[in-house]
């Protein structure tokens, strides 16, 4: 007989379906049919063959063809997605397919079969998410081979997305009866798993049902943090839907694993070992809880037994877990010991309950305790649900804190007692806590800043889902300011130098609602980041911490003040090096979004000696911002000006007549308004500040007027220029000093103020004018040059070392453009002949 199926103007999963189906019956019982389907976009395409010949019971010519092209998996409507196309052919039985025949029978050595499978950005049950897949093999002659390869497998559940492999790479090779797998899974850029499983399916003794698969785990390794080894081949049975697991042993964190036995059913699993010596900082570092490479001789030993016995109930059994020997190092400088003495956990899993049980005793650690009880389930992977009851309890005393700043932070000094009585209860995933947490004789120093908090009190108490602090007091030792002139003469006495300050903190914070809330009073605290800086410190701030974006409003101001830069001290650049560029640190992205509302107030008793200059510091500045990324945003309102100021500069001091630093924008570039001038001369000259930080507008002025170059010269000289142009040499170097920037054309305007045609200031063996390069003997250092063209063809000029009495005047005649004539008296007396050439 014959049939035929036609599928027309059809529809599934709302993507339109169509096909045709054909399957033919001969006389000698052999089946012949082909389907064909089209769904979305999406095909399918099998045929094939199977049955008898005549009177012969041979499938020799049992044949299947299957053809998938999928490239829009989403038609489907089984959540399914991405782009899949597979093949498959084989020639032979059909009926050694069946699980029976392979245990019952060899199969024939004429099957033919081969497969091949592609897929791209698939997404298939259980939110499973492959980048690209490979996946082909061939049975032929009784050989059977085989290999995978996936990249980027994850699983997305719930918002959250695993991944279970960077890189898969698997081979199978062998026969069906007796083969091998190979693998290599790169579970991310870190850690690796590479395996070899080695077995056969046969009948054997004790085989529960008609066949099974016995082997073993020839070998295993886990490379990375959390790195294992297989020490002896792992016997591994699969029978029917049983799989049990025998005895082995593997190497893990320097230490041992022992396992036992393993037994997994569908409606029950047990698994028993032990495992000793584990050094602890493998794991610890493997998690990242503490980045140490601290060679910590703390190792674990334990063992577990569990086990569940139908689907549904909750397990049962034991998990240890102590100290065997060794202490935890400390990441400090020097690296400090633990001093632990007792470490232990206990998990008891009986009649439905999970209890734990934890106690840690050590010399600077204190003494702590925790217990925790909750209700079991039997669902797999989940032993205590997420909305479960707890009930749990942890107090302890930590006697010696000293250890925490220097773990913590290199700058950091810390010390005092701290006790905790606390209960737990609520849910696993939403726990509940309540107690009080109490710190007495607290101590914070911060070393680069200068800080010193002692004798410091803590009261607070968790409600819930929130921490209050009641109470966050320090006292600030006292802090004399320098012994400078400039603060002793301003000011006799500082009474605020001679008590002690303090800070206080109190607030609260909600860990379900990520908010943080915080306010700091702080009066008369000390800050000395070195021993020319120093600072009392008044603050009123409010923090306020949700989420990504952190809120802070309030006051800052000084009750006094001094910031000193010794003139030795100042930095400055080698001869060799030339600025490209900077780094501004003021731009560097903020680790979250920040809003600032800041009122800084520099008080009446601030003052500066830095780069020349000494004043009192007047003044307050506003500073906002909202959502900052980076503090270039930031925007300032206000002033700062500067009080019986004076600056000293070539060994002249100037009176600052006028100092003003106006904020009306970016901070980085407030408007200037400068005026300091040397007084008490026939001319008093000064110099003029204006424009912004990054555009500054300097230019000289005097009283009364006279030129640019007599304004310098009674600047830097105090006297009129000399007739002569001696003073050349020390004006230029001023003016490049004073002027910055704008001084490029001040050897201009200066050498025609002296009537010259050439003034400039050189580096001994840079080249300059003709005859010049090379012929500094007797000169070292900076050279000044000033000189008169007498003739189209003929310069005179005159040399002078900075640093040496050394002179020399040169007479220069240019022959043509090639040769000329030099002639030099002074330091020493010469004729010479230069012929110049250039090449590229």
């Amino acid at each position: 007989g014959a049939a035929r199926l036609m599928l027309a103007e059809s529809r599934f999963a709302g993507q339109p379906l169509s096909g045709q189906a054909t399957l033919d019956l001969s006389a000698g019982q052999r089946w012949r049919g082909a389907v064909e389907l089209m769904l979305g976009g999406n095909r399918l395409h099998a045929q094939g063959e199977y049955g008898k010949h005549g009177d012969s019971a041979a499938h020799a010519d049992d044949s299947l063809r299957v053809t998938l092209d999928a490239p829009a998996l989403s038609r489907l409507g089984l959540g399914w997605g991405g782009a899949l196309t597979a093949h498959l052919n084989w020639r032979g039985p059909l009926m050694s397919l069946k699980p029976q025949a392979i245990v019952q029978t060899v199969l024939p050595s004429q099957i033919q079969a081969e497969f091949d499978v592609n897929g791209r950005e698939l997404r298939l049950a259980g939110g499973h998410r492959v980048a690209s897949l490979h996946s082909h093999g061939q049975l032929q002659a009784g050989a059977l081979r085989g290999a995978l390869h996936a990249d980027d497998w994850r699983q997305e559940h719930a918002g959250e997305s695993r991944r279970w492999a960077q890189r898969l790479e698997a081979s199978l090779s062998g026969t069906p009866m007796q083969h091998a797998l190979q693998a290599e899974w790169q579970l991310d850029t870190r850690q690796a798993l590479t395996t070899r499983i080695e077995g056969s399916v046969a009948r054997f003794a004790g085989a529960a049902s008609a066949s099974a698969w016995q082997g073993r785990i020839a070998s295993a390794a886990l490379t990375g943090p959390w790195a294992l080894r297989l020490l002896t081949p792992w016997p591994l049975t699969v029978d029917g839907a049983r799989v049990s697991l025998g005895a082995a042993t593997l190497q893990l964190a320097e230490g041992q694993v022992e396992h036992i036995a393993s037994l997994w059913t569908p409606t029950s699993w047990q698994t028993q070992g032990r495992f000793g010596g584990l050094r602890v900082a493998s794991w610890w570092d493997a998690a990242t809880i503490l980045s140490s490479t601290l060679p910590s001789t703390l190792r674990l030993g334990g063992d577990w037994r569990l086990a569940q016995s139908a689907p549904g109930q909750a397990p049962q059994g034991t998990i240890n877990l102590q100290r065997e020997q060794g202490d935890w190092l400390l990441a400090a400088e020097p690296p400090r010991a633990l001093g632990l003495q007792q470490l232990q956990l206990a998990a008891n899993l009986a009649q439905g309950q999970l209890r734990i049980e934890a106690q840690a005793r050590g010399e600077r650690l204190g003494e702590w305790r925790a217990e925790l009880s909750a209700p079991l389930n039997g669902v797999a992977g989940e032993w205590v649900a997420r909305d479960a009851p707890i009930v749990g309890r942890l107090n302890g005393q930590l006697r010696d804190m000293s250890w925490i700043g220097p773990s913590v932070d290199g700058n950091i000094q810390s010390g005092g007692r701290l006790s905790v009585d606390m209960g737990i209860d609520g849910s696993r995933a939403a726990p509940v806590l309540s107690g009080t947490v109490q710190g007495e004789d607290l101590a914070l120093t911060l070393l680069d800043q200068g800080v010193r908090l002692r004798q410091g009190q803590l009261r607070a108490r968790f409600e819930g889902e929130r921490l209050t602090i009641d109470r966050l007091d320090f006292i600030a030792p006292p802090s004399p300011p320098p012994k400078d002139r400039l603060v002793s003469d301003s000011v006799p006495r500082i009474a605020a130098a001679s008590e002690a300050g303090f800070v206080k903190a109190s607030g609260r914070v909600d860990f379900g609602a990520r908010r943080a809330q915080l306010t700091l009073n702080a009066q008369g605290l000390p800050v000395t980041p070195g021993k020319d800086r120093w600072l009392l410190a008044t603050a009123q701030l409010q923090l306020d911490l949700r989420r990504e974006l952190l809120k802070i409003s309030g006051k800052i101001g000084a009750d006094a003040a001094f910031f000193g830069q010794p003139a030795a001290s100042r930095p400055h650049l080698a001869e060799d090096v030339r600025l490209i560029a900077t780094t501004d640190n003021a731009r560097s992205p903020t680790a979250m979004n920040l809003d600032l509302d800041l009122e800084v107030d520099v008080g009446e008793r601030c003052y500066v000696r830095a780069g020349g200059l000494e004043a009192r510091l007047v003044g307050r500045v506003k500073l906002r911002g909202e959502a900052l990324r980076s503090l270039s945003g930031l925007r300032a309102t206000g002033a700062i000006s500067a009080r019986e100021a004076g600056f000293e500069a070539y060994g002249q001091r100037l009176n600052v007549e006028r100092a003003i630093v106006n904020f009306q924008g970016p901070v980085d570039d407030p408007g200037l308004n400068v005026v300091a001038r040397r007084s008490g001369l026939p001319v008093e000259a000064g110099i003029e500040v204006s424009g912004t930080a990054r555009a500054p507008r300097v230019r000289l002025i005097s009283t009364p007027q006279v030129p640019d170059a007599e304004k310098l010269s009674w600047l830097v000289l105090g006297r009129a220029p000399d007739a002569g142009g001696m003073d050349a040499a020390l004006l230029l170097s001023a003016a490049g000093s004073l002027l910055g920037s704008q001084s490029e054309n001040m050897p201009r305007r200066l050498a025609a103020a002296f009537g010259v045609d050439e003034l400039s200031l050189r580096q001994a063996g840079q080249a300059g004018q003709a005859g010049q390069a090379g012929q500094d003997a007797g000169l070292s250092g900076q050279i000044v040059s000033v000189g008169k063209r007498l003739s189209s063809r003929a310069f005179l000029s005159y040399e002078q070392g900075l640093s040496t009495a050394a002179g020399v005047l040169k007479l220069s005649y240019r022959l043509n453009p090639r040769l000329s004539l030099v002639t030099r008296a002074g330091t020493e007396n010469a004729l010479d002949v230069l012929y110049t050439f250039s090449f590229d």
